[in-house]
């Protein structure tokens, strides 16, 4: 087996929360858990890691497989992070997040 390796790195403050934005990275289910946090702060981070795991996971990925941002879910599993989105569930993810940063890496074995 062949491991693939994706990694991203996204400065958090870089971010703009509009509308538009949010459609175009976030999945509905992301929506609804990213419009539960009341910080500002909070916000901005789960959406630079997103962004940052979705970067990741393209790195990893042949170019035919690749859907659109709003199309590839993640969510937690014993508080992991884990792709739902078929047929990419078996593709290892870890988000990091530090005061200014969000960084992400994926995992792909073939």
């Amino acid at each position: 087996m062949n491991p693939r390796v994706g990694i991203d790195i996204l400065e958090i403050s870089r971010l703009d929360l509009k509308p538009v934005f949010l459609e175009r990275i976030l999945t509905l289910h992301e929506l609804e858990e990213y419009q539960k946090f009341e910080d500002l702060g909070r916000k901005k981070e789960f959406c630079a890691g997103r962004w940052a795991a979705k970067e990741a996971i393209y790195k990893v990925l042949d170019e035919k497989e690749r859907l659109p941002f709003s199309q590839l879910e993640i969510g937690y599993r014993n508080d992991r992070p884990i792709i739902l989105t078929s047929p990419f569930e078996s593709i290892a993810i870890s988000i990091s997040h530090e005061k200014h940063y969000s960084v992400a890496i994926a995992l792909r074995w073939q």
